[in-house]
């Protein structure tokens, strides 16, 4: 086998990081709300994917430091991408981040300063 293909080999907690990072978007949507900001929300984001890449880590039988982190990494990057190629363009998403928002009060006026 040449250095090429193993590089391009997966191994199986690459795959069901991937999965998990699939998963990840809706549940960031859920708990994040729309009226943070986005240093929050990304906070929120990173924090989310570092215990479900963890957990698939740990769940899959790797339980040092360097599986972990991979773990953690491609749940993230998958996370990320799959956010921006299908979860965002497809309306669920942002339909998730604004049914789980609490209304505001219709006395609230954001205009007047606190």
């Amino acid at each position: 086998m040449d250095d090429l293909s193993k590089i391009a080999m997966l191994s199986d907690l690459d795959l069901w990081s991937l999965v998990v990072g699939f998963a990840m978007p809706p549940l960031i949507a859920f708990i994040s709300s729309v009226r943070w900001p986005s240093w929050a929300r990304a906070l929120v984001a990173v924090a989310v994917c570092l215990v479900g890449g963890g957990m698939t880590a740990a769940v899959s039988g790797y339980y040092d430091g360097m599986s972990m982190m991979r773990a953690v990494m491609v749940t993230f990057a998958a996370a990320l991408g799959f956010y921006r190629v299908f979860w965002h363009p497809s309306g669920i998403a942002p339909w998730i981040e604004q049914k789980t928002t609490p209304r505001l009060p219709w006395w609230y006026d954001k205009d007047t300063p606190r």
